[in-house]
């Protein structure tokens, strides 16, 4: 005879007896199985999560090897970096790199050459002051303070509750953030909680922190070429709308920058001698920001034309 249990052979209570041992076993190796599959995968999704920066800073590495690629490319054959116009302000397409649908890429090319140095004196600042404060009396004063701080000299700060006399202090302008802290700016440029105005944005827009010089005039925006148009005596509206002309003939060939002082002789723009204008980049501030899922990573650096090889 078997050792098979029949339960034709058991009474109604012992058979009811051994169902429900053979269902609380079924129910404790479910519940065993279920949580352990639970477990795994939150094992997976932890040791993802914790790779997945580390994925991010490689293909990050590898976007920027591919920019740097790009613009000593250019800077080679054109010769020299004029204007994203030439194409570099969209490496990853001049460079025919293939993109991961997985991974969302977004680049930001800035040429710091195009904007005015705030860290040293520069014969557009007071234009700039008066382009971007409306109230004459303001700008009196917005003026004095800035010479002050060019001038590496104490100016008044904001009074902090219950001070009753207003300090000075030297302030640097590596961050144009801390014009926040000079009495003048703060009243000028910001509200009651610290955050700029419009003609905080406008005033900021053109300035770099950083020291370069001169101004590249194809990479200066709209507002900040006028200005240079009007020192240089030049019709600002014709000036502005070489920048924007139409590829009326669709050959793809039209060039919206100047390489040379004679091209711009050429086209009616003659340049007095400056030391304080060009027509190269010297200086980018290239931004990449790489998104998978959730994941994301943003890192910056910085791209010396004259220095890269």
């Amino acid at each position: 005879m078997g050792t098979c249990m029949n339960l034709n052979r058991i009474g109604k209570p012992e058979r009811a007896s051994v169902l429900l041992l053979v269902l609380g076993t079924i129910y404790i190796l479910t519940s065993i199985v279920t949580s352990f599959l639970s477990h795994m995968e939150r094992e997976v999704l932890y040791r993802d999560q914790q790779q997945a920066p580390v994925d991010l800073e490689l293909e990050w590495e590898s976007y920027q090897d591919v920019i740097k690629a790009v613009l000593l490319e250019t800077k080679e054959w054109a010769p020299g970096l004029f204007s994203p116009e030439q194409g570099w302000n969209d490496p990853l397409r001049c460079a025919r790199f293939p993109k991961r649908k997985d991974l969302a890429i977004q680049i930001d090319i800035q040429d710091e050459t195009g904007k005015l140095p705030c860290q040293k004196k520069h014969p557009l600042h007071q234009a700039w002051i008066a382009f971007c404060v409306s109230n004459w009396s303001l700008e009196r004063k917005v003026q004095e303070a800035w010479q002050l701080i060019l001038a590496e000299k104490p100016v008044a700060l904001v009074k902090d509750p219950g001070e009753f006399e207003t300090k000075k202090e030297k302030i640097s302008l590596r961050n144009l953030d801390t014009l926040r802290s000079v009495d003048v700016f703060a009243g000028a440029f910001f509200n009651e909680k610290g955050w700029g105005n419009e003609m905080w944005s406008r005033f900021k827009s053109s300035l770099t922190s950083i020291a370069v010089s001169p101004i590249n005039i194809n990479t200066a925006d709209k507002e900040l070429r006028r200005l240079i148009a009007q020192k240089q005596s030049w019709d600002p509206e014709n000036f502005e709308a070489f920048f924007h002309q139409e590829d009326t003939f669709h050959m793809g060939n039209v060039e919206r920058f100047f390489k040379t002082i004679t091209s711009l002789g050429n086209r009616g723009f003659p340049m007095k001698p400056s030391q304080d204008l060009d027509l190269k980049c010297d200086v980018l501030n290239i931004s990449i920001t790489l998104k998978r899922g959730e994941q994301c990573l943003k890192k910056c650096f910085w791209f010396d034309v004259n220095d890269a090889s």
